[in-house]
């Protein structure tokens, strides 16, 4: 679970400038999607391949382009792009997760099952540490951009003097 909440938390960080548009809100969904379609089909149903192949970049590609396909018409690009971005970011994200010498991600899947880790920089039970770490930085970066947001409102509407 705090895996997820720092997957969110980058990936909301990511989206700050662009708050309220599909691409944003489809970048968080990307965010979560590659553990929440793993989880139930490795604990289930013992897939053990399917967190594989949705941590795969090449596959994330497919599977951004079949969920961008539930949005109507005029979103799916946007929907594409955030779902398929979100998903790389969660990606790199656990690119740097170390998994003792044995590589966190098939970067060719389906082509090869060769896995690969960029140099361990935290373990998965670091993520119970940062969680609260990442949560509320992104709660200062969301209330600071709502104060610029509030107080460019604020001077864009003030009638001219005169």
């Amino acid at each position: 679970m705090a895996d997820l909440l720092v997957h969110y938390a980058v990936n909301r960080a990511a989206s700050l400038g662009a708050r309220g548009t599909v691409a944003a809100e489809c970048l968080l969904l990307g965010a979560v999607l590659p553990d929440v379609l793993a989880k139930p089909l490795h604990i289930v149903f013992r897939l053990g391949w399917a967190t594989t192949a949705t941590h795969a970049p090449l596959t994330w590609l497919a599977l951004a382009y079949v969920t961008a396909h539930l949005f109507r018409a005029p979103h799916r690009p946007a929907a594409f792009l955030g779902i398929l971005l979100g998903g790389w970011l969660h990606i790199g994200v656990d690119l740097l997760r170390e998994t003792m010498g044995l590589g966190a991600i098939a970067l060719l899947y389906p082509f090869s099952v060769e896995t690969f880790q960029l140099g361990g920089w935290y373990f998965s039970e670091d993520s119970l540490r940062l969680a609260p770490w990442a949560l509320g930085t992104v709660a200062l970066a969301e209330g600071w951009t709502a104060r610029r947001r509030r107080r460019t409102a604020g001077s864009t509407s003030a009638p001219p003097a005169g």
